[in-house]
């Protein structure tokens, strides 16, 4: 929602620059609009991580790592997905959410490594490969990057981030 947020604005500071300034004006509502519900997910998430830390809401480490994820609280998700890890190295989602940790946290190399893990089991999922794809651009891999983002081309052609990857993936591998 915050990208969402960012974009809206961006687009309505376009309309304004070119006086368009009825569909400017609907820009700045929604922007508004998905800054409120930004601030009401951010509230929500907090009184879900006070329930998880007082025990009042007790769930299974799968449910805390959905929850994280869906927050897209990837340092949350990576406590709960060390434990899903211990009895299966390979779980997808919990690799994902380490994999996410440490590409926030630039550690591009721990990154690809839990992306190539997360693909073990769903080897077409495109969010992975996009990020597998990311993370190897970032260690100077650019074929691979490539091959990466390609795959999750064919997977989800509409995605925009994947074809934003894409991009940058052609822009940088002209230039090696």
């Amino acid at each position: 929602l915050w990208r969402a947020a960012r974009l809206a604005g961006e687009r309505c500071e376009r309309l304004s620059a070119a006086r368009a300034v009825t569909a400017a004006e609907r820009e700045r509502q929604t922007m508004r609009r998905l800054d409120e519900l930004n601030a009401s997910l951010r509230v929500q998430g907090e009184i879900v991580e006070r329930m998880l830390q007082t025990e009042k809401l007790v769930c299974t480490p799968r449910e805390a790592l959905d929850i994280a994820l869906k927050r897209a609280d990837f340092t949350l998700a990576r406590r709960y997905a060390g434990e899903i890890l211990a009895s299966d190295p390979n779980d997808s989602a919990a690799n994902f959410a380490v994999g996410m940790a440490n590409l926030e946290a630039k550690e591009y190399f721990q990154a690809s490594v839990c992306f190539e893990k997360a693909l073990i089991k769903n080897p077409k999922e495109p969010a992975a490969l996009n990020n597998l794809a990311i993370a190897y651009l970032k260690l100077g891999k650019g074929e691979k990057a490539l091959e990466c983002a390609e795959r999750a081309a064919e997977v989800h052609p509409k995605s925009v981030q994947i074809q934003r990857t894409l991009d940058d993936i052609r822009k940088n591998v002209r230039k090696e």
